[in-house]
């Protein structure tokens, strides 16, 4: 079974630090299409900014202001950007920017889509002083899925959006929408859309007469993939807005994470992270020098406590590796860095890591079996695996199905049960002492399976 898991906010603590004006993370090589937006002469074409608009300089980011109504349409033109992208062709796509507004509350700010066959667009237009986002069918006149009222702006001047969509149909089920790493949930999900809609080039900006009253972008960067939370985070963090909308910047943001030992010799620099090792090693990069800690569970660095420290500290690059004790338990699993600067472990800043752990059950079943080897009960036992049982109780509760192990020892019986793939356990309640007793057992350690099976055992063989 596979767990449904959801995404977990990443934890970050604000300073009043200044960011660069550049997002470390993008390298090129990994993305789709990176403008920085650092010269508007070498990224976009005159008419669209306009040659003498001038950046506004923001704690060292320049944002680019809009200058003119018809926004940015990222298709290869040379009217518009010169970059080409159409995420109707790609296996998920993800796009993120930054935006500043100086209007707060009454900024203006929409982002949409037209899932139109003839002139597909992104395009950002009005709503006063909210994020508003929209998906409409092939027509362009039925809204699919939207996001009204999704963000008020006035929690700060700068934010960061990413949009991801996985790869399949317009439905809502298929986006999901990140404002300052927060998920928002849509408030209108019809499933109207053609199946014949399909995504071309991506627009910024409005194709309406009025737009922004005051706004400006950074940072526009496409993956052509789904991106993780670690992602996500990383490019808010780099924003000036870096510690949760506005006030102050963050703690150091980490990038370029590959997991060493899920691959040989190259590793595994893609999410999920895909291993058999529950105890897993990565090696990161930071924008500036800092101390970084490893665990399983969401932690700042310093609730992560010393125990956890990488073992490469006070640089920018860092080898982290799980410890035995925070061991990683089920099929899909999260592990946690978090990062501090050298001198301020307060400013600190965690990213999210999901796992794809393969051989679970084959783990954990020698686990069970050393459990079982290390009790007293042991050797004069008879092991069936992968049992079928059907219990029944005084209190007339029933269960039936297929258990990892029963242990058969004169006439007393030990039905064993470990669930890898779901945080819940199987609902084995139905010891009957003193002939049969039921382990059921689920997201621990496979140190802590053997320890409760001899035990179990241990306890009350007779």
């Amino acid at each position: 079974m596979k767990i449904t898991v959801l995404l977990l906010l990443l934890v970050m603590i604000s300073i009043v630090n200044a960011a660069p004006s550049r997002y470390p993370g993008s390298n090129p090589a990994t993305v789709a299409i990176h403008l920085p937006l650092d010269n508007e002469t070498a990224d976009v074409t005159e008419n669209m900014f306009g040659v003498d608009a001038p950046t506004r300089n923001i704690a060292t980011t320049d944002y680019i202001p809009q200058s003119i109504a018809n926004g940015v349409d990222l298709d290869g033109t040379n009217k518009d950007v010169n970059s080409t992208f159409k995420p109707g062709t790609t296996d998920g796509f993800s796009f993120c920017w930054w935006i500043n507004t100086t209007q707060g509350n009454s900024g203006q700010a929409f982002l949409g889509a037209d899932i139109d066959v003839a002139n597909p667009t992104f395009f950002l237009h009005e709503s006063v002083g909210r994020m508003r986002v929209e998906m409409h069918d092939s027509g362009g006149s039925q809204s699919v899925v939207r996001w009204i009222g999704a963000y008020d702006f006035n929690n700060g001047l700068n934010h960061s959006i990413c949009l991801t969509k996985r790869q399949g149909d317009c439905q809502h089920d298929a986006w999901e929408l990140y404002i300052d790493t927060v998920r928002r949930e849509p408030t209108r999900d019809d499933t109207t859309c053609s199946a014949n809609s399909t995504l071309e080039p991506i627009w910024i900006g409005s194709r309406e007469s009025i737009s922004w009253a005051d706004a400006a972008f950074d940072e526009m960067i496409v993956w052509n993939r789904l991106i993780d939370n670690a992602t996500v985070a990383s490019f808010h963090a780099g924003n000036w807005s870096g510690g949760g909308g506005g006030g102050g910047g963050s703690g150091p943001f980490l990038y370029g994470f590959n997991c060493t030992s899920c691959g040989t010799p190259f590793g595994d620099n893609v999410t999920p992270y895909t291993t058999s090792d529950t105890t897993p090693t990565f090696r990161l990069n930071t924008d500036v020098s800092a101390n970084c800690r490893v665990d399983d569970a969401n932690l700042t660095y310093n609730q992560m406590t010393q125990a956890f420290d990488c073992s490469t500290t006070g640089g920018t690059s860092h080898m982290c590796t799980l410890n035995v004790s925070n061991q990683l338990v089920t099929s899909t699993d999260y592990v946690y860095v978090a990062c501090s600067l050298v001198g301020d472990s307060s400013a600190s800043f965690t990213a999210e890591l999901q796992m794809d752990i393969t051989g679970i059950e084959e783990s954990t079943d020698t686990a069970i079996d050393m459990g079982i080897n290390h009790s007293t009960a042991w050797p004069n036992v008879t092991v069936y695996k992968d049992h079928p049982v059907s219990l029944r109780n005084l209190a007339n509760q029933q269960f039936s199905g297929t258990v990892d192990r029963i242990v058969f020892y004169n006439n007393q019986r030990w039905i064993i049960n470990y669930n890898p793939d779901n945080e819940t356990a199987a609902g084995l309640t139905f010891n009957i002492s003193p002939l049969i007793y039921v382990l059921d057992l689920v997201n621990i350690s496979e140190e802590n399976i053997s320890l409760q099976v001899s035990t179990l055992i241990n306890s009350t063989r007779s």
